[in-house]
This record gives structure tokens, C-alpha cells and sequence, in this order.
């Protein structure tokens, strides 16, 4: 079953047209030139195949995510109930900042983590499950000190 361009809903004519159509360099695209993109991308793609992550990879990548979820609910709840006063307002307020960067610690680091180690996978595991240990919210854990 053949479709005409005229059905289209969202068709006008000359679309197809390939005076019209520009490169990003704002070149009109001639037969010539869409040739040599397809050249030249072809080398590009065989050289550098796309890797994408395996079941298994994306299982371990969403249960680090899913605690380090955790451990930024427990540094946030560690923030909510934490009654400690500082006597000083300047002291007050580098702690606050302190338990609020503690709270964004564990995004950061995976984060961080994803983004630095593209493309390496052993290092990528190493460092987030580094990050895990790590980044415990030991007030939370033990009850709060």
C-alpha cells in the first residue's frame, strides 16, 4: 500500500524540494553534498561503534541509584529532625550549609560518577559503589546523635 505526499495532513507543496532544504553551515544540500555527508559519516560510525549498557549493567546502575536515593531521603530526614544550636549565627549558618551539602553529596557523587567514567565500566562500579560506602548517612543509621 503506497501513501501520496498530497495525504499528508502537515504537507505543503515543494517539500520536497532540495533547494530548500539547508546543512547547518546554511549550504543548500545538493545531491553532491548529501553524498559526501554519507562518506563521511560512514568511516565515523565504524570506528567508534555506540556501546550501549548491557541488562546487567543497568540493573547495578539502578539499585546504586536506588541507594543513593536512599542516602540523600536520609540526610534530608537527618536535617529535618536535627535539633543541635550553635551559640554563634556564623557558626549556625556554616552548619546548616554543612548539613545541606551533606545532603546533596550523594547526587553530586552520582553524577559525577556517571559522567566522568563514559565509557569505562569497571571504573564507573568502582567508583559508585565507592560512593556508597562513602557517602552513609551515619546520623540516620544509628538514631541520630
Amino acid at each position: 500500500m503506497s501513501r501520496d505526499r498530497d495525504d499528508d495532513p502537515l504537507s505543503w507543496a515543494g517539500d520536497d524540494d532540495p533547494t530548500l532544504q539547508t546543512h547547518a553551515s546554511g549550504e543548500p544540500v545538493t545531491k553532491k553534498s548529501a553524498q559526501n555527508r554519507t562518506q563521511r559519516s560512514a568511516p565515523a560510525s565504524a570506528a567508534e561503534p555506540a556501546q550501549q549498557p548491557g541488562s546487567a549493567m543497568l540493573v547495578v546502575l539502578g539499585v546504586l541509584g536506588g541507594v543513593y536515593l536512599l542516602y540523600t531521603v536520609g540526610w534530608a530526614l537527618n536535617i529535618g529532625r536535627d535539633t543541635y544550636a550553635v551559640a554563634s549565627p556564623i557558626d549556625q549558618i556554616m552548619y546548616t550549609v554543612g548539613l545541606w551539602l551533606a545532603a546533596a553529596a550523594a547526587p553530586l557523587w552520582f553524577a559525577v560518577a556517571l559522567w566522568f567514567t563514559r565509557g569505562h565500566t569497571k571504573s564507573r562500579i568502582l567508583w559508585l559503589v565507592l560512593g556508597a560506602v562513602v557517602l552513609i548517612p551515619w546520623p540516620f543509621v544509628i538514631g541520630g546523635l
